[in-house]
């Protein structure tokens, strides 16, 4: 039986119903025959996609329509043929807003109450890093977005605001070390409600010592360096001008790093401009470039020189020449010649992949060379890594072997640029405690059996 549809020409609005009903043009279409299985199935899909008033429209129907002149209704033919909705209709209905952080803007948040000028602000921000604000502004997003979800956007200085947020990142597994970092993000745009920073609260350090007791920090033991030494000196990062160009960046990328102690950064912007390298007959002296801006920015240690020793540079035995293959400057050498080809920089360090061959690289790349040179000569040996492979590890670990070779301490931290002799043996000197510990051990053994011997040479009382 056909359906009567009826369809208001105007007065409509977009994803509602018709507003008024009673309007002159009304045009009564009539749909297909629905005693036709393709007809009714056709009818079901089309209802399925129908305006939400629930009006449907036939596709060539015969139209009666009212001109409004009084002479009667005419029959028209719709020559146009209405298109067919495939898919659903998007629901009009709105859908409620996610919750977006609160629109304060971080680097600027410290300093509002100042009202300063947009260039005076300029120079507060570069007070930190930009990795730091990077930092900082990523946990200061997650946190606000946090409070957004919860009736908390009026409550940010609040302590209790602050322990609650801690507690949800311990409940995400975060490490007592990042809880820290976090705190420090939000420390950082603002202050409690007594203008104080969170970590002088009495409450705030028990929660920390607390957190620290349930997710405690794990130390795993350092790789072993000499497993690494052993494996650079075989295929196939040697004979090293038969080697790839990959192997080549991977040793030459770790003996600089473990014999110049320093970070990641600095070795990424290593350059070849003159006359910020120099090759010496025993020795490879090179600097940053000078726009590099290192972690601590003083003169000490702004465009410090990093020294590329020679290892037995005019080797006589087999064991010489075996050991000469660890020589950093050799390999610098190498490097610098394999490269000059396809170098599109003077930066040091470039990608060796097909896509960005010769292009600098970041000191991420840089890091993950390290990292899977140690792991693929663990792999080479047949040996698990079980302490994992970081890159800054060889600071740690070339400082500390220095120091064990009776290395003056001065120098070593020369080296490394550290201004202080405190911050190797705080953070750097690790197998240096551990063999305190092992002479403590011997002390013991040693007395107990000292006094062992000397009360069975004793004659017996009578």
């Amino acid at each position: 039986m056909p359906i009567l549809c009826i369809q208001a020409t105007r007065g409509t609005v977009p994803g509602e119903c018709p507003m008024d009903k009673l309007v002159k043009n009304i045009c009564l279409c009539f749909s297909p025959d629905t005693t036709d299985p393709q007809g009714a199935q056709q009818m079901h899909e089309e209802q399925h996609d129908a305006h939400p008033c629930g009006t449907t429209m036939g596709q060539t129907d015969a139209v009666f329509s009212d001109n409004g002149d009084g002479a009667g209704a005419s029959p028209q033919v719709l020559k146009k043929k209405r298109p067919t909705l495939h898919g659903k209709r998007r629901n009009p209905t709105p859908r409620a807003r996610e919750p977006q952080p609160l629109s304060l803007a971080p680097e600027d948040l410290e300093f509002a109450h100042l009202k300063l000028p947009e260039n005076t602000l300029r120079v507060l921000r570069e007070a930190r890093r930009p990795s730091t604000r990077k930092c900082y502004g990523e946990k200061w997003k997650r946190f606000t977005q946090w409070c957004c979800k919860k009736p908390l956007q009026r409550r940010l200085t609040k302590e209790s605001t602050v322990l609650r947020y801690l507690t949800h990142l311990i409940k995400a597994k975060l490490s007592s070390s990042s809880l820290r970092v976090h705190l420090a993000a939000i420390v950082a745009y603002t202050r409690g409600e007594t203008g104080r920073s969170f970590f002088t609260s009495q409450v705030v350090k028990r929660f920390l010592e607390g957190a620290k007791r349930i997710a405690p920090p794990k130390r795993m033991p350092p790789p072993a360096w000499n497993l690494v030494l052993t494996e650079l000196m075989k295929a196939p990062f040697e004979p090293i001008h038969k080697a790839s160009l990959q192997m080549l960046t991977m040793k030459t990328a770790f003996l600089v790093a473990i014999t110049s102690l320093r970070r990641v950064s600095e070795l990424q912007a290593l350059t070849l401009q003159e006359p910020y390298i120099q090759i010496h007959s025993d020795r490879v002296v090179m600097r940053t470039d000078p726009h590099f801006m290192p972690k601590v920015v003083s003169r000490f240690h702004m465009n410090q020189s990093i020294q590329i020793p020679s290892f037995f540079q005019n080797p006589t035995t087999s064991a010489e020449r075996s050991l000469h293959t660890l020589d950093a400057r050799r390999a610098v050498l190498h490097y610098i010649e394999r490269t000059k080809d396809h170098r599109k920089t003077k930066q040091f360090f470039v990608s060796f992949t097909n896509r960005y061959m010769g292009k600098p690289v970041t000191k991420n790349t840089i890091a993950r060379w390290i990292a899977q040179t140690i792991q693929f000569c663990h792999k080479q040996a047949g040996q698990e890594l079980t302490g994992g492979a970081r890159a800054h590890s060889t600071r740690k670990k070339g400082a500390t072997i220095a120091f064990l070779a009776n290395t003056p301490i001065q120098d070593i931290c020369l080296a490394a640029t550290w201004a202080s002799v405190h911050t190797f043996t705080k953070h750097y000197c690790v197998d240096v405690q551990m063999n305190k510990e092992a002479q403590v051990g011997q002390k013991v053994l040693q007395h107990i059996f000292s006094n062992q011997r000397s009360s069975s040479t004793q004659p017996p009382q009578k």
